[in-house]
């Protein structure tokens, strides 16, 4: 097992995730995971002008520091309400960030939408995710769905708990798509997480 933490807990203290990677490591970690959501805030990073001098920086640095790259979250939004296709975009340059960088995983979070039944949001996110799945079969870049925190929104489907992720997975039928468990999500769900990881089994 790698104990690794994410960049984005030091964007209180910094808008670089280069300095954010020291930070990291300066606490002790030799693996992170880079949130792109920080890119995403700012619109730096990954979202520069020239984010391909930008991939060779953070694998410069990330080579300096001492620190490896093992995971990667992308941005939170609403992929389901994207009508010029921005944030499919944005998310897809994520997919390109791991590949340079040599990230196997990355976290790309589910859509919602109110009005939609089950059947039409996991349609939605079907198309949402095909083009980001076909990005990450050009680097074997697996793309991971997770478990939601608990909510209660009247009309609106939210994929928060392990039979809905499995759901989910086998509906897509990818064999780039797999899960990854949020315990603090489930926790505030109050779910019994050893069924929940049986249930998801090697998706995982």
């Amino acid at each position: 097992m790698k104990l690794a933490t994410t960049t984005g807990d030091f964007g209180g203290y910094t808008n670089s995730q280069i300095e954010a990677l020291r930070y990291v490591r300066q606490a002790g970690f030799l693996y992170a995971d880079y949130s792109f959501g920080m890119d995403y805030k700012h619109r730096n990073g990954v979202y520069s002008k020239d984010y391909p001098a930008y991939f060779e920086a953070v694998s410069a640095a990330a080579q300096e520091i001492g620190i490896k790259l093992i995971q990667a979250h992308s941005p939170l939004g609403t992929p389901l309400i994207d009508p010029d296709g921005s944030f499919l975009a944005d998310t897809i340059r994520c997919v390109d960030a791991c590949g340079a960088w040599g990230i196997p995983n990355l976290v790309v979070h589910s859509g919602y939408a109110n009005g939609l039944s089950v059947e039409q949001t996991f349609a939605a996110n079907k198309a949402f995710y095909a083009p980001i799945l076909q990005r990450a079969e050009k680097y074997g870049v697996n793309i991971l769905v997770e478990n939601f925190n608990k909510m209660h929104v009247e009309g609106l489907y939210w994929i928060d708990n392990a039979t809905d992720l499995r759901e989910l997975i086998d509906y897509i039928d990818h064999p780039l798509l797999h899960a990854v468990w949020d315990a603090g999500h489930a926790n505030l769900q109050e779910m019994p997480q050893d069924e929940e990881l049986r249930l998801l089994g090697d998706h995982v």
